[in-house]
This record gives structure tokens, sequence and C-alpha cells, in this order.
């Protein structure tokens, strides 16, 4: 459903901005995160922001989402992605995917 797959484009959005050193909190709201990670990450604040609202709204509205929806979101990922890659060197991101420390689990 479109619900599952706005929250899969968040979560893979989540994990792009590793090599910026950011992770959410298990305290923190979409929005809240998205908001605090835009502080530091001000290129990709804006499309954070909107796919936090999109995504909220995908997990608390009463109906499925739709097909536009998910491709806003889409969008929004894909311009965090591009702010993160002009943020961070290839080494940056190479690292970053070499890290074993997100695959041990607390």
């Amino acid at each position: 459903n479109n619900r599952e797959r706005v929250n899969a484009v968040w979560d893979e959005t989540v994990e792009h901005l590793r090599p910026l050193g950011v992770a959410k909190a298990p305290h923190e709201t979409m929005p809240e995160f998205a908001r605090r990670v835009g502080v530091d990450a001000a290129p990709a604040r804006t499309d954070l922001e909107g796919l936090g609202g999109l995504a909220v709204a995908a997990n608390y509205g009463p109906d499925d989402p739709a097909e536009e929806v998910v491709a806003a979101a889409e969008s929004h990922r894909d311009g965090v992605v591009q702010a993160v890659e002009d943020m961070t060197t290839t080494t940056d991101r190479l690292k970053d995917q070499l890290d074993p420390r997100p695959l041990v689990r607390r």
C-alpha cells in the first residue's frame, strides 16, 4: 500500500543522512527530526521537512495516500540525497557504507 511506500521512502532518506553523522532519536517525531537536521544540513531542510510532513500525513491520515503523495515523497527524497551528495565527499559516503556499526543493534 502507499502508506508503506511513503514510510519506506522516509526510512531510505534517513539512511542517506548517515554520512552527515545524524540519526533520528527514538523520541523524535519525523517533523522534529527534520527540523533538527535542517539546522545543520540547510540544503536538505526544505525537502526533509516536506517529506516529514508527508510521512506524518500518510501514517495518521484516515485513507491510504494517493500515488501523487508517493511521487512527492520520492521527489523530496531525491532532493535530500542530492543535498547530502553536495555536502559530503565520495570518501565520506564510502566510509559510511563500509561502517559496520549500523548493523549492530543494542
